[in-house]
């Protein structure tokens, strides 16, 4: 159950650095402060976070995502389960399923 508890925690670090990227679009949020709230404990650190701090707009982020995308299935069911994800689905459309 601790490997389950592990990934889902990595899971919402690396959705949460997503969602704050994206909702810093347009403000006076700087790379360096975006950075510095980022979680460091997902599959993206240190270089996904790096190239999420980079980003600029919804296209670059989207890069990232496809780049870092990983199959659900490598989190088991349970995990996919709470994802209400199946098999097919990308982690990236998990990160877009569960922030709606």
């Amino acid at each position: 159950m601790i490997c389950h508890v592990y990934v889902y925690v990595q899971f919402e670090a690396d959705r949460r650095a997503f969602i704050i990227t994206i909702n810093s679009f347009g403000t006076e949020l700087s790379r360096d402060d975006r950075f510095k709230l980022y979680p460091r404990c997902g599959k993206l650190n240190p270089d996904g976070l790096h190239a999420l701090s980079r980003a600029d707009d919804y296209e670059q982020v989207k890069a990232v995502a496809e780049f870092y995308s990983v199959s659900a299935e490598w989190q088991g069911s349970c995990f996919r389960r709470h994802l209400s994800c199946n098999e097919n689905y990308q982690l990236v459309s998990c990160f877009i399923t569960t922030s709606l």
